[in-house]
């Protein structure tokens, strides 16, 4: 319970990194259109630094992010038999242009 909830913790403070208010304060009311695309963010650190690497990525290749879902959480079990890295099937929507 306590990883589910630094997981939660992180999330929201990776939400709030990429919130911009001014630009959503003028977005409500105004019709627009989103496409959702499916990435995966893969880190050997925690299940948390693979969805930060799919969303730096995507930040920098995407232009008007908006939000992102959390699918499959998947991971390679190195020889040891330890975790050897995190995947973590992430959709992100962008705003399509006008």
């Amino acid at each position: 319970m306590n990883r589910l909830l630094q997981t939660v913790r992180i999330l929201v403070r990776l939400l709030h990194k990429t919130y911009n208010r001014s630009r959503e304060a003028a977005m409500y009311g105004k019709e627009r259109i989103y496409k959702k695309v499916e990435i995966i963010g893969v880190a050997a650190g925690s299940i948390e630094a693979a969805i930060e690497t799919g969303l730096v990525k995507a930040q920098s290749t995407l232009d008007k992010l908006s939000w992102f879902e959390v699918g499959d959480i998947r991971g390679h079990i190195g020889t040891d038999g330890r975790v050897a890295e995190y995947q973590v099937v992430l959709k992100v929507a962008f705003e399509l242009k006008e």
